[in-house]
């Protein structure tokens, strides 16, 4: 029996291979996953955030991740259906100044065609070992060998379900991700500006200071040994000079 049980199970796995290299064509439309990344100046990050994340919530989306940069800058990574990017760019270019976009577009037609091929064969194993295991005709070490083999094709079929849907989660969502960076005309917010123009030039001053100490400070070991040669050197100079004048006098 033992011997019978494995020609089955090789058949199983044997079958379930030759299932997969001869299937027929599957026709389908089209799987593309979108992805676009895009930067956009305003006048006002908070405000535009706030239009930003009620919009993709009324698309059907979500805000995935987010982080500010101090006051002036936002970073969104969305999640926006992919039927209504088109409809959400447009919403974009209405926020203000468009300055970077790039959109990439991925056809995994092939990779769903595939997966869905290797579920659907996995599945049809399962069954097959689940209706041996049902029969119960074998020795114990025979249905042992038959849990076994279910349990590697069960695990088999939840990590292929979960690339399965993952990859349809890519195509139903378009990557977004969003940079949102405040630019005003300079008249517009005078105090901002100001106080803007004053803290960079404060900031020039210390980053003037602090390198200029960072030279003192790699340079100085150098200096002080080239002033402590210097010294000794005049010293001797200055001895050699009094020896001299000494036994000039002497004569």
């Amino acid at each position: 029996m033992g011997r019978t049980l494995a020609v089955v199970l090789f058949a199983l796995v044997g079958g379930c291979s030759r299932a997969e290299d001869f299937a027929a064509p599957v026709t389908a439309d089209r799987s593309l996953a979108l992805t676009l990344d895009t930067s956009i100046q305003i006048a006002d990050v908070h405000d535009a955030g706030r239009r930003v994340r009620s919009e993709v919530g009324r698309l059907g989306g979500f805000v995935l991740d987010s982080g500010s940069y101090g006051d002036s800058d936002i970073h969104f990574a969305l999640r926006v259906p992919s039927a209504r990017l088109p409809e959400f760019r447009t919403f974009l270019a209405g926020v203000g100044k468009v300055v970077r976009e790039a959109e990439k577009t991925e056809d995994v037609t092939d990779q769903r065609v595939d997966l869905g091929a290797r579920l659907r064969n996995a599945q049809v194993q399962e069954q097959r070992l689940l209706r041996l295991l049902e029969e119960r005709t074998g020795s114990l070490a025979d249905v042992v060998a038959i849990e076994k083999e279910l349990a590697s094709v069960r695990e088999a079929i939840e990590r292929l379900d979960a690339q399965s849907k993952a990859l349809a989660s890519r195509v139903e969502l378009a990557a977004v991700s969003l940079d949102l960076s405040q630019h005003a005309p300079a008249w517009k917010t005078p105090i901002a500006s100001l106080g803007s123009a004053a803290r960079s030039g404060l900031e020039a001053v210390a980053g003037l200071g602090v390198g200029v100490g960072m030279v003192v400070a790699a340079t100085a070991p150098t200096l002080l040994a080239l002033a402590g040669l210097g010294l000794g050197l005049w010293r001797v100079l200055a001895a050699m000079k009094r020896w001299r004048a000494r036994a000039l006098a002497a004569r």
